[in-house]
């Protein structure tokens, strides 16, 4: 998540200062000075490799947890939730929810190392439309299961970043609560710090036990 957070920060960057440095206006010649970033493709497919590997390595922390989800992966994971016990949580809903983007990422990144004519990735540079108005870098996702119309890219690198983030710290938040045991007999919770609790203000979740007819928070 990092090296894909890296990414995004130096794009953000190159595409500002190209947007900048570039005279928009069109001369009498018609001619006119398109600004670039350079490496679009290159960088898209860095991005997609690198958010795809963070995402299998929060499946390996799954199969601490579930040994036996294997197959169907992430399918595996809400069949076995669902088949599980109900109610007791927003874990079902979750993933219901983010399914959807985790199989977007892997499919994404095979559009770039297993392209075909039906799979592929498209990313543009600046480019102008027929009537002289300048595009910004752009990226589509052609795939049967899990498209990407034509959008921005710095819109899709913070989109996919916020969404990894979300999912990989809410996935271990349920994975541990589902899992929970006791200590010395009381039950452990798994609860949201308020922030004037939290060791590390982006640690947000903490084990609590119940202590004087209050909920904890483990140290």
């Amino acid at each position: 998540i990092s090296g894909a957070q890296q990414i995004l920060q130096k794009y953000r960057g190159l595409e500002s200062e190209a947007a900048k440095t570039t005279d928009p206006r069109i001369v009498k010649t018609r001619s006119f000075v398109l600004p670039a970033v350079g490496n679009i493709e290159a960088t898209c497919n860095e991005y997609l490799q690198r958010s795809d590997h963070a995402l299998q390595e929060l499946f390996k922390t799954v199969q601490l947890f579930y040994p036996d989800v294997g197959r169907g992966r992430w399918d595996g994971l809400k069949e076995k939730i669902d088949t599980g016990p109900q109610d007791i949580d927003d874990f079902p809903q979750f993933l219901t929810e983010s399914i959807r983007f985790l199989k977007f990422i892997r499919n994404a990144r095979n559009c770039v190392e297993h392209p075909k004519p039906e799979q592929r990735l498209v990313a543009l540079d600046f480019s102008i439309d027929q009537n002289s108005v300048v595009i910004p870098p752009t990226i589509e996702v052609f795939h049967p299961n899990t498209p990407l119309p034509k959008s921005r890219v710095i819109d899709f690198f913070e989109n996919a970043f916020e969404s990894k983030v979300k999912v990989v710290e809410l996935m271990v938040v349920f994975l541990c609560a589902r899992n929970v045991g006791e200590v010395a007999g009381f039950p452990v919770h798994v609860i949201e710090l308020a922030p004037d609790q939290r060791r590390s203000p982006h640690v947000r979740y903490s084990y609590a036990m119940p202590m004087g007819g209050q909920i904890v928070p483990m140290a």
